[in-house]
């Protein structure tokens, strides 16, 4: 991910160094911490009573975790999340690589939608082989 902020904005001139950006761009995964928190109570919440033993169940149960209930609520976390990153990711951006708000928004922006579509569509696509 890094490595796209950087050359994405060697489009816009930057002119920071790799090592300044990797350390900037840190920070931006803080906000990560909180898709398996959720994920995590979710699943508790909607897998307790469930009887794995039971094929029916154990695929019931992972497409439920995939595109039902508990699947769109991790979505919603995890594309929040992305986006709460990405406002980070856009100023450390700007900033490290000396670059404006907007055009770092650009290179951001582009790296957190593709990266969000990928989550999104490898769980549905996972859902669908079941």
């Amino acid at each position: 991910m890094e490595g796209r902020f950087f050359l994405g904005s060697l489009v816009f001139g930057g002119d920071g160094e790799f090592r300044d950006l990797l350390a900037a761009i840190g920070w931006g995964f803080a906000p990560r911490i909180i898709v398996p928190l959720v994920g995590g109570i979710t699943a508790f919440v909607f897998v307790s009573g469930t009887n794995f033993s039971d094929p029916q169940q154990a695929r019931q149960l992972a497409q439920m975790t995939t595109t039902g209930t508990v699947g769109m609520i991790n979505h919603v976390v995890n594309a929040g999340t992305f986006i709460w990153a990405g406002w980070v990711w856009t100023h450390a951006v700007a900033r490290v690589r000396n670059i404006s708000t907007q055009n770092a928004a650009i290179v951001v922006g582009a790296v957190v939608v593709i990266q969000i579509l990928v989550n999104v569509g490898l769980s549905i696509l996972s859902a669908s082989l079941l």
